[in-house]
């Protein structure tokens, strides 16, 4: 009997939905699980992002910002390891119709509930030193940023 119960719980587990790809690749497995875990829902994600960036650009970029206008570098986000997973972007921040300052961001999802800009280059340090978007933005995002900041 004990037996039966045995088998009859591995085979339960082994057919569950996507037990066969964790066991084959488990990093992508754990990674999935903290995208999942920290991603905001799709009926979220623009007003979180939106609402996060502004309070940055306020703190940090400009008291006087009104709003910002923010485009995925990559629609997908990066996982690395058990860290929160990272969105890039350009972003311009504005005071009316004015733009105030442009720019890369990396951003932190985190709980599914808010987004922590970890990182901005603004267009101008681009331009002045490229070294800093090779150290904090993934390689294939690094051409895209250097055209967006060109004048």
């Amino acid at each position: 009997m004990r037996r039966t119960l045995s088998s009859i719980m591995v085979l339960t587990l082994c057919s569950a939905p996507g037990f066969a790809q964790s066991i084959q690749n488990p990093v992508a497995a754990i990674q999935r699980s903290h995208i999942d875990a920290n991603v905001p829902a799709t009926q979220d994600f623009r007003t979180l992002m939106q609402r996060d960036l502004l309070d940055y650009a306020r703190a940090s970029i400009a008291d006087s910002a009104t709003s910002v206008e923010y485009e995925l570098l990559r629609e997908q986000p990066t996982q690395s390891g058990v860290a929160y997973p990272k969105y890039y972007a350009w972003i311009k921040v504005r005071a009316g119709s004015e733009v105030l300052r442009e720019g890369a961001v990396r951003v932190a999802a985190i709980e599914r509930k808010r987004f922590d800009v970890t990182d901005f280059v603004s267009s101008e340090q681009i331009r002045s030193s490229s070294d800093r978007i090779d150290r904090t933005f993934p390689a294939s995002l690094v051409a895209t940023i250097l055209a967006r900041a060109a004048p």
